[in-house]
């Protein structure tokens, strides 16, 4: 689902500077990256909802709730790393990899 979402905030992305070519910029590869966070967004949200209503009606099992909002919070990290790295140089990236390699692992 992520992917489509992509794929559509690509798709209005590269619509709203029709016929003219996307120019080379970050928040052209930024801005579909935010839509595909959309689904984890949402599906973080409704953990967390779910967890309030647990707290309010003393649900042994709320607990569980917020660790899948965690779970789907961190999706969000590789897609803003995929992101970031596509907006930087060669050079960049590769005084930048080990750094990236560590915080990956």
């Amino acid at each position: 689902l992520s992917k489509v979402f992509f794929d559509w905030g690509m798709l209005l992305h590269q619509a709203s500077h029709f016929p003219d070519p996307v120019p080379a910029a970050a928040h052209n590869i930024v801005l579909p990256s935010a839509f595909a966070a959309v689904p984890f967004i949402i599906r973080a949200r409704q953990c967390w909802i779910m967890y309030t209503r647990g707290v309010l009606t003393h649900d042994p099992k709320r607990f569980q709730h917020v660790f899948n909002a965690i779970k789907y919070s961190t999706s969000i990290f590789p897609l803003l790393l995929s992101a970031y790295q596509k907006t930087i140089s060669p050079e960049q990236a590769q005084k930048y990899e080990g750094l990236l390699i560590a915080l990956l692992t």
